[in-house]
């Protein structure tokens, strides 16, 4: 039986999302900070070569970057820049356009990945992956209107 992740409800800052440490998978979804369940081994497994294929392919095109799933991604923060909205997929490629070569990466990014895989597992509801799939999409989105001629 699936037990409910433990949530905390205040704001977070970068800061506290920080001081939890690298040991602790955690996301920030709609300003709750949410303790993730340790992944098992054919999740990481299908992670690990979904990146392989991800690595090579944006390698030798030289085309951007693939980041694992302990990469943090803020999407969405709040006008006292508390965070509203962190993921971390499982695998994701951010461009070199969207995130420059020279880029920072020491701290948390504040950009939506291009692409983003979710490798889901057994116990998942669809409901969730859906949920967790629209927050990091709607950030890609274009703010006003595109035409396609």
């Amino acid at each position: 039986m699936a037990t409910k992740p433990d949530v905390q409800t205040k704001p977070i800052t970068e800061e506290d999302y920080l001081a939890l440490g690298s040991d602790v998978n955690a996301e920030i979804i709609d300003g709750e900070l949410v303790i993730m369940s340790p992944n098992r081994g054919e999740h990481g497994f299908l992670e690990a070569r979904i990146s392989g294929f991800f690595l090579n392919f944006t390698g030798a095109g030289k085309l951007g970057r693939v980041f694992s799933d302990s990469t943090a991604f803020v999407l969405r923060e709040n006008p006292d820049h508390s965070l509203r909205d962190s993921r971390a997929p499982d695998v994701a490629y951010v461009s070199y356009k969207r995130l420059p070569l020279d880029a920072v990466l020491k701290e948390f990014l504040h950009v939506a990945p291009n692409l983003a895989v979710e490798v889901i597992s057994p116990s998942e509801k669809a409901r969730d992956v859906m949920t967790k799939t629209r927050s990091v999409v709607s950030p890609m989105r274009p703010k006003s209107p595109t035409r396609c001629r």
